[in-house]
């Protein structure tokens, strides 16, 4: 059987989490409920997990993206463990993130979750369509409209760091919480993000429905026109149209 992760339970102050730490509790006072908190797996753990195995745990179609990277982590040299120390201690983000990417499944909002959560690159900005509307709304409105790029998303953690400065990953993280449905709806009036005042944009007016409908003048006798250069009458759907 396999088990790709050991279970930390934080409401008896076990597995790393000291004695009369958070959710330790006490004979008086009843710990809080947290629930269970697990550690991530070792990519050595990993190693023994099949793609069948961790289908079955509920990874879907994730689960052969799980095992294709640990593949590709234990062919590093020196190993898995010493190449993502390498990438969390001597890369800067955009070269981690670039490295991440080159691992099977894994795009640039993932690669930038793991520089975040895993390499402490504090000014990673994972964006997605959350957090490209969240930036359209607030710091980018020239970029609405346009289609999600790698370009664009760099145009938007540049525009995030420009406000929040080195720690601009957190931040981030916080305004995507509190922008959650039922985080904002729990939130007093005062907390939550204010709405971008809508620009109305100025509309030049439509043509009248009941402008005439001007025809060249048909020349000589024939085709039904007068001659005299006056409007022939419109036919077909040029008629419906004047009407």
């Amino acid at each position: 059987e396999v088990v790709p992760y050991e279970q930390n339970s934080i409401m008896d102050g076990g597995g790393g989490v000291a004695g009369g730490g958070v959710g330790a509790g006490s004979a008086e006072e009843p710990p809080l409920p947290l629930g269970d908190f697990y550690s991530f797996p070792t990519v050595s753990q990993l190693c023994g997990a099949t793609e069948e195995a961790l289908r079955g745990l509920g990874f879907g179609y994730r689960a052969k993206f799980i095992t294709g990277s640990v593949a590709a982590l234990a062919d590093k040299a020196g190993g898995a463990d010493e190449y993502l120390a390498t990438l969390r201690n001597d890369l800067p983000y955009k070269e981690a993130q670039v490295a991440l990417a080159e691992l099977p499944g894994v795009g640039p909002k993932v690669a930038s979750c793991v520089c975040l959560f895993a390499l402490d690159k504090h000014g990673a900005i994972p964006v997605d369509t959350h957090v490209w509307q969240l930036a359209i709304e607030h710091y980018t409105p020239a970029l609405e409209g346009k289609s999600l790029t790698p370009r664009l998303m760099d145009a938007v953690e540049g525009a995030i760091v420009g406000v929040f400065g080195a720690y601009a990953g957190w931040a981030h993280n916080t305004l995507f919480i509190a922008e959650l449905a039922h985080v904002r709806a729990a939130l007093p009036e005062e907390l939550r993000t204010p709405p971008r005042p809508k620009v109305i944009k100025n509309k030049s007016p439509s043509p009248s429905k009941k402008s005439p409908l001007s025809l060249p003048p048909s020349g000589g006798g024939g085709g039904g026109g007068s001659g005299d250069g006056a409007e022939a009458k419109p036919k077909g759907k040029a008629a419906k149209a004047k009407e």
